[in-house]
Formats: C-alpha cells, structure tokens, sequence
C-alpha cells in the first residue's frame, strides 16, 4: 500500500481503528506443564489495551488532562505507518496532518477543540504532543534498569508488557482455526542505536548454542594439535591427529570434528571471557548504581539498554552479527498432503498463515523459555497444537530443556538433524538412529547427514534410497512419548516398539517364520547377537524416552513423509521474508526510532499486526481462486477488516472562507444550543 493512495490510507485508518477497539486485555487460563487448561475464576470485564495503557501513563489524576492526542489515536497512526513500512514518529505526524482529510482528522482528534482565555482555538496535533507521549510511555511501562524499579514492580510491568502485545495481535485473528500445525523461529532485527564497538570475541555463530561454541573451541584446539604434530612429521595424516585428540572418529563426510551436544556427559557451555560483557545487555541489577547519575529524560531515547549484539542468519546462508532485538514468532502452517504428496493448494490456503503468538527479547537471551510459553499461551486460547516446526537452532538442546517438555504438553516436534547429530546410541543391544531404535542395521547406514543446498539431484536421491533401507531395520513403534495410553493428561515419556522381524520388514531366526517371509519378499535378513534382546519376544516392549530419542518424532527422519512435513517451514521463513521485504514490512535499521522494551515492543507489535492484515488479504485472494468453497472465506467477506472504505475520495483545495466556515459549522456542533451569539463568526 503506498502513502499516496488515498482509498488505501482511509481503507487502512478504518481497519487499524477496528483492531484498536477490539483489542482487549487477555485474560489467561492457567496451562500446567500437562496441557491442562484452568479457565479464570471470577474474570474481571474485558478492558481495552488503549484503556490500560492511558491509565498507566498517566497515574496522577491531577492537573490538566491531556488534549488531542489520545493513546488510541497514537496505536492507529502506528498501524497504518507500519503498513507503510516506517513508525517513526514523524511518519506519525506527516501521516496524521497530511495524508488524511480534515473529516477523519476531526473524528480521531487530529483537529480539536479547546478553550484558552474562554475563547475556542482550534488546534492540530503536534510532534512534541507525540514525543511527550512517547516518553511518557517510556517512563511508566518500561523496565528500564535506570527507571530503579524494584522485582515485583519489573515483574508486573513485563506482564503487562506481554498482555499489551497480545491484545493488538489476537485482535487480528479475526476467523475461527481449524489447523493444529505451527512452526516457530526467530529473526534478528536491528536497533535504531548503533551498538558501539562489537565485542571482539564475539563468533559468526549462534551465541546460545551452545554446541556452536564448543564446536568453536574444540576446532581451534583441533588445528593447534595438527600444527604441532606437523613440525615434528610433515606427513603425519591430519585426520588421524584429529581422531585422536578427540578420542573418536570424525563424522562421515566432513573433516570438522564431532559437536558434542547439550545432553553429552562431557559436554561444556561456551562462557564469555572476562571483561567482554555486551554492550547494552542487561547486567540483572535492580537499579542504578549508587555512584551513576540519574540519566535525563530526553537522553534516555539516545540509547537502548534493550539491545544487545547477537547474530543471525544472513539471506546469503552465512552468519552475521547484529545489534538490536530478537522477535521470536509462532506461526499457522497447513496439513500435510495425503499420502506421499504435498499438500493440494485448496488444502494449502485453507487457512492464512497468521501469526499466532511473539515474543521479542535480546538476541543473547536463551530460547527455551520464550518458545514454550508461546506454545502454552497458545494452547491457553483452546487452540490445540499437533506439530510444531523448528529448525536445529531448537533441537539440540537437552531433552528435558525442549523435547521432553513438549512431549509432556502432547506437542509432536518436527525437526531436522546436524550433520553431527547422526551418531549411533546404543540401547539395551538396540542401536538408535535419529531417535528410533533399529536392530542389527549395517554401520554403513548409520550416519547419513542429509545432502546440503545446492547438492545435484543424484545426491538426493542416493540419501532416499540409504534412508528408506535403513527404515527396513527401524522398530515398528506402538506408543509414542506424547501419549499418555489413557493414563492421564499429559505424554508420559515412554514408548513402546515391536522388533522389525515381528512387523515384517527384515527377517530373523529368532521370530518364527520371517526369514522365510523376507527371502520371498526381498527382505534383509539380520544375524541376531548372541546374547537374546528383550526385543526378541515378538511382543511390544517399553523404551523410557530419554535423551538418547530426543530426536524422536512421528514421521522417520528423513523419509518421504518426513519431509514433506518439514518443508512447511517455508511457510515461517516466508512470513519473516515479507516482514523485512522493502515492499511490504520494511523491518530493517531505522524501521522505527524507539528504545527500550516498551516502544521497541509497540513497534515491533506494530508490524506484526500489519503483516496479519496482509495476509487475510493475500489469504482471500488466494483462496477465492483456489478453493472459492471454503467456508471462511464467506465469514471473513462479511467482517469488517474486509470492507473498503466507504468515504468518497478525492483532494479539495479549501479557501480561507471555506476553512473558516468549515471551522465555524463544527464548533457550532459542538456549542450548546442558546449560546450561538459567543460563537466567532465565519469568514
């Protein structure tokens, strides 16, 4: 939408005011660690976030009330100029005087009137009318460590934060859901503020994962030992030096060095060296120290104690740093397709891809905590997730971190493998591969990373033909680590698998009759350990889903199936692409001049809700062509995010009578009847 359509500025004026007037407070069920949604007792009448934020601003009844410029009026014109692809705050203000007519200015308080010396003016919003708002929301909604607030004052204040941001969000989900499959990521934005100087030992590399670091670590002490052994014999194979410093052999296909994962007995966080602490990181002090001077009003907007040096994933695949924040998104993905083939588009645009939940945070911070409480403020709306999506940057945590907790809330994880994360796990003679146990598979199958981007198509398919005859040799699974067989909310952990032999995919002389069935079938045919396996009895038997199947999931990794589930990443990726796109969104440095949590949160929530307003649009276009039988698109056509403006449109060049008479009939409105002789009269 461009700033000089003028259909499409009044069209997005009325829009936003609808999502400012429907945008109420939540007020959140309780989600225990099982699922288990608690309604509110004796919930409190809804009230508008506008509302709230008014009052907090301004906690001192006393003096004059505030003219003109209302918080409402302040969330719409950042609405519409995030659809613009700008919020700062003279977007608002040129928004305001010059994009729109004088009726709408008057409806929203642009124009208004007001009493000095008992004689009415009329006046116009200014720019220090919105900067004083600006910190005035800074100032009673921040937790800036400067503002001295104490712990529970912080801890109310980021509540409030989270319910203010939520209520502008669930405003646009407008029609009923019908998926229970998201994907969740996180991207890097930047800060308006320049970060100052990068923390030298900052690595091109996640800086909470914490096998990355290690991997960083391990891989300078690796060449230093290859340095070594090279003085003393030139030809000395670099390979087998490596090997042996670090006690095991290097991953297959790759010279780097096996990445020891968070939930590996020898494994060691990456801690930053002494006297590097990040620029504009929180130190976790409740306050200011005693011997720092209170910092002035108008130069906390100079800097951002919010941000933080981080680094994300660059268009071009390569790692970057950045100074800013990190907006972490859960977002609706469709169904997988039937059977092996991707989803139809009828079944693909049955649902826009709406954001669902954020969280916005440093980029330093730990993900774990945001992520899950997305997923549970989710499920807290009755909106049930069955898959949820996540990248690497996910997976390699520890299992009872991410995994297990997911199990716990019945979320399945759908989610790819490192290179390094193919290593065998031996289980009670059971080898686990990619979290399924197999029986007996050949060592030649055992680690198969999947080919990188850009790999030839023979590639592709040599890794789905390894793929599918290392699945002959998986257990047939009966229970999952997310069900619970009906003994209570919640997964419990435990799963329960039938031999290979016994489900008929390999032969073995221990089950009756399969070598048999596998030698007319063109089946393997195992050689069983000495030693008898509890998996032998040709029953199900139980596995405690620990660590070592972390990496479980409902589809085999790597299979058709799987991957036709994990290509709906793309749909989270894309949402990102269009936030940042200079045609759309337009998220990048100088997106908005705000600092600290609060703003960088009503700017960043801003956009979010543009993004939203976006895709119902693209959605409906989509979907009438595709599946004109969809039943919400009669419902969304019906609410009124959809109606175009109803104002005429058009540009008059008023005189100074017609301005004058113009001014003259509104204050006549607003003049109590018998008073018309004290009313200035009209040019």
């Amino acid at each position: 939408m461009s700033a000089t359509d003028v259909a499409g500025t009044l069209t997005a004026i009325e829009h936003a005011a609808w999502i400012v007037d429907h945008a109420y407070m939540p007020q959140r069920p309780h989600v225990d660690d099982n699922g288990v949604v608690t309604p509110v007792e004796d919930p409190a009448p809804p009230r508008l976030a506008v509302e709230v934020i008014e009052e907090k601003i301004r906690p001192d009844k006393r003096g004059r009330k505030r003219e003109g410029l209302t918080v409402r009026l302040f969330m719409i014109l950042l609405i519409v100029a995030a659809r613009h692809g700008r919020v700062q705050v003279k977007d608002l203000l040129t928004l305001a005087l010059d994009g729109l007519p004088l009726e709408m200015q008057r409806d929203l308080g642009i124009q208004y009137w007001t009493n000095k010396n008992s004689t009415p003016q009329l006046r116009s919003l200014t720019g220090k009318q919105l900067y004083t708002l600006v910190d005035n929301i800074r100032e009673h909604l921040d937790v800036d460590p400067e503002l001295g607030l104490t712990p529970q004052q912080e801890t109310e204040r980021l509540a409030l934060l989270d319910d203010i941001q939520d209520a502008f969000l669930y405003a646009t989900h407008v029609l009923p859901l019908t998926g229970t499959s998201v994907a969740i990521d996180e991207t890097g934005v930047w800060s308006w503020i320049k970060g100052g100087r990068k923390p030298e030992n900052l690595p091109l590399i996640d800086p909470t994962d914490e096998d990355a670091n290690l991997a960083a670590e391990e891989r300078a002490k690796l060449e230093k030992a290859v340095t070594n052994a090279l003085k003393h014999d030139p030809d000395v194979d670099e390979d087998d030096v490596r090997a042996e410093a670090i006690g095991a052999v290097p991953a297959i296909g790759t010279d780097e060095p096996e990445v020891l994962d968070e939930d590996d007995s020898d494994f060691v966080p990456a801690t930053p060296s002494a006297g590097t602490d990040t620029p504009g990181q929180n130190t976790g002090n409740d306050g200011p120290t005693d011997d720092a001077e209170e910092q002035p009003k108008k130069k906390r907007g100079k800097r951002c104690w919010f941000a933080a040096w981080g680094v994300k994933t660059h268009k071009t695949g390569k790692r970057t740093s950045f100074y800013g924040y990190s907006l972490h998104a859960l977002v609706r993905v469709p169904a997988v397709g039937a059977g092996k083939k991707r989803a139809s588009k009828a079944e693909r645009y049955r649902e826009p891809n709406l954001i669902e939940e954020i969280a916005i945070t440093p980029p330093a911070e730990d993900i774990v905590e945001p992520s899950l409480a997305l997923v549970k403020k989710r499920l807290a709306r009755n909106a049930p997730i069955e898959d949820l999506l996540g990248d690497r940057h996910y997976s390699y945590k520890k299992a009872e971190r991410w995994a297990q907790p997911l199990w716990q809330l019945k979320v399945r994880p759908v989610l790819d493998l490192r290179e390094n994360d193919h290593r065998p796990v031996d289980y009670e003679g059971a080898v686990i591969l990619a979290g399924t146990p197999h029986c007996q598979p050949p060592q030649h199958l055992w680690r198969l990373p999947r080919p990188g981007k850009g790999a030839p198509k023979a590639e592709f398919d040599a890794h789905a033909k390894a793929i599918a005859e290392r699945q002959k040799y998986a257990l047939k699974r009966h229970k999952t680590a997310w069900s619970a067989n009906g003994r209570g909310p919640g997964g419990d952990s435990t799963t329960r698998w039938l031999c290979p032999a016994a489900a008929g995919t390999v032969g073995c002389p221990r089950i009756e009759g399969s070598v048999e069935v596998a030698r007319a079938n063109g089946l393997p045919i195992i050689t069983p350990p000495d030693m008898e396996l509890k998996f032998c009895s040709g029953k199900p038997v139980s596995i405690e889903a620990g660590p070592h199947m972390k990496y479980q999931q409902e589809q085999y990794w790597g299979s058709p199936e799987w991957l036709l589930s994990w290509n709906r990443r793309t749909y989270v990726e894309g949402v990102f692409g269009n936030m940042k796109n200079y045609a759309t969104g337009n998220i990048h440095r100088g997106y908005m001049q705000f600092t600290g949590r609060a703003l960088v949160t009503l700017g960043l929530t801003a956009a979010v809700v543009a993004y939203n307003l976006r895709e119902l649009e693209n959605w409906h276009a989509r979907a009438s062509k595709h599946c004109p039988d969809n039943p919400l698109l009669r419902v969304y056509e019906q609410h009124p995010l959809h109606q175009p403006t109803k104002s005429g449109h058009g540009f008059t060049m008023l005189t100074q009578s017609q301005r004058a008479q113009w001014e003259h009939d509104w204050l006549r409105e607003l003049t109590p009847a018998g008073q018309d002789a004290d009313l200035p009269a009209a040019a």
